[in-house]
């Protein structure tokens, strides 16, 4: 009984005390890193236990103001590919899983282990599609659905969710508040990232690099991560208060997929860097995010 009340209790206060209805970016906030940086000091964290050793570890983050994309002038940029810079408003708080989504939590869930070319129960999950990724957030709900936040549902970040969490207040290329210096091996990178310069051509265990101000490992590369947005070259064209790229009738199909892959050159784990994808591969993953969805 003591413990049943105990826990009761500890989600009770996840709710009425980290969890606000809404937050607005303060209406002074004039830079996207230091009203960021305000907004995401001691951050709580929140943790499911998915089977015996096996945990789900988010991290709150209030939401705010950013600038999104990237300036022209970056080392690395493709031309083309929607990263051009604009304001981004994030106006509700969020968590966004510490880790990419790994092996033994995706089995754990969802009692099978689609990943092919390297298996291990620390390393992200691979091989699935992005509905793959859905369908897990959607199991995930069902299996939390008395002990998770009120009004709170798992699914994938945003595009704009992703690139707040990964840059962490930073506008550089990197979120260690570096830029690019080579593509084939940058040691700004090496820091933060698994990419062709360092993987030695396989994915690697999660949270070995360093990870952001915000405290998320393996942003920049190891494997690419699926967002819940529709893919589209212009996202600037769409609203730039809590964004979602386009419907789906003015897509192909695709979802936007962030933070590039142990396989590429390193211009491709740059903090704006996007492109698209649906179907799986052996280096697609994702990381999920705990939104406010009172409605869903």
């Amino acid at each position: 009984m003591l413990k049943l009340l105990k826990k009761f209790l500890s989600v009770l206060l996840l709710t009425a005390t980290l969890l606000p209805a809404g937050y607005a970016a303060p209406e002074n906030s004039t830079g996207a890193d230091k009203s960021s940086e305000a907004n995401n000091k001691a951050l709580p964290h929140y943790t499911v236990e998915l089977a015996p050793e096996v945990t789900l570890e988010l991290v709150l983050l209030k939401g705010g103001t950013f600038i999104m994309g990237s300036p022209e002038s970056e080392i690395g940029r493709w031309k083309g590919q929607g990263e051009d810079q604009r304001k981004v408003v994030i106006t509700r708080p969020f968590y966004i899983a510490v880790f990419e989504t790994t092996q033994a939590q995706y089995e754990a869930v969802m009692k099978r282990n689609p990943s092919v070319r390297s298996r291990g129960p620390h390393l992200p999950v691979t091989d699935v599609s992005w509905q793959d990724a859905m369908d897990f957030c959607a199991r995930l709900n069902l299996l939390t659905e008395k002990t998770r936040p009120a009004n709170y549902k798992f699914t994938l970040p945003t595009e704009a969710q992703w690139e707040y969490a990964c840059r962490a207040g930073t506008r550089t290329a990197l979120n260690n508040r570096k830029n690019l210096t080579h593509n084939e091996r940058c040691a700004n990178l090496d820091e933060v990232g698994w990419y062709m310069g360092n993987s030695n051509g396989r994915v690697q265990i999660v949270g070995q690099k360093k990870p952001n101000a915000w405290g998320l490992y393996d942003m920049h590369g190891n494997a690419w991560e699926f967002c819940l947005d529709y893919w589209c070259k212009n996202p600037a064209q769409y609203s730039c208060i809590n964004p979602q790229g386009p419907p789906p009738n003015e897509s192909n199909g695709d979802h936007v997929k962030k933070g590039g892959g142990f396989y590429l050159k390193a211009e491709r784990s740059r903090s704006g860097a996007r492109s698209g994808q649906n179907e799986a591969k052996y280096y697609m993953s994702f990381r999920v995010a705990l939104v406010y969805a009172p409605d869903k």
